[in-house]
């Protein structure tokens, strides 16, 4: 652990591309530690969601279509990405 981040052990992650016509980019997760527990994989997944819609595609906008299948690559949900 390094200035209170850890790597997520066996999480698949995949960043998506900025353009339809980009790659995903795999990369570790790091998550920072607040307390001796360690962020449960559920809570992982919320954040990740949160990232994916409140960052990349609200923040940074991403086309709905390219977050669906770079999130779908990481076998976190069934369904859509904006589904809910």
């Amino acid at each position: 652990m390094k200035n209170g981040f850890y790597k997520v052990e066996d999480f698949l992650y995949f960043q998506p591309p900025i353009h339809d016509d980009g790659v995903d980019v795999p990369l570790h997760l790091f998550m920072k530690q607040e307390t001796e527990q360690e962020i449960s994989k559920s809570e992982v997944r919320r954040i990740v969601k949160a990232m994916y819609v409140e960052k990349y595609h609200h923040g940074n906008g991403i086309a709905k279509e390219v977050l669906n299948r770079s999130y779908s690559k990481m076998n976190l949900e069934k369904h859509d990405l904006f589904c809910d």
